[in-house]
């Protein structure tokens, strides 16, 4: 696209009035074509991040559930629902050992080291 471009602006001015048309309809149309597959990709690439996205909070959710019914509790509920937390009945560490030990992505085995999981209310 470039070189016909380049052609263009040299040739130009010794092309016939038609040869010149035609070439800056095809800079046109190759112009166009090139930004309807760039935003095909960047259609694509939003999709895939979706996909991928929605596959890892189902992991996760589903991680949690399981943890959740495991240690006892009634109600686990995120971070960004909570007004206030002393921090003693954060779960977040030990679900990411959880998902590390089921096979979890590479992003949470840089998380932070497993502590002592929060132990719900006695009844």
């Amino acid at each position: 696209m470039k070189a016909k471009e380049e052609k263009l602006q040299k040739d130009g001015a010794t092309m016939s009035e038609e040869q010149r048309a035609r070439a800056e309809k095809e800079l046109r149309d190759g112009a166009r074509d090139f930004e309807r597959a760039r935003g095909e990709l960047q259609d694509d690439e939003t999709a895939r991040r979706n996909e991928e996205l929605s596959r890892l909070q189902r992991t996760i959710v589903e991680e949690v559930r399981n943890y959740g019914k495991a240690q006892g509790f009634d109600l686990i509920l995120e971070q960004q629902a909570v007004l206030y937390n002393a921090g003693a009945s954060d779960i977040t560490p030990a679900v990411l050992s959880a998902l590390q030990a089921h096979g979890g992505s590479a992003a949470t085995k840089s998380a932070a080291p497993p502590v002592t999981p929060a132990k719900p209310p006695s009844k």
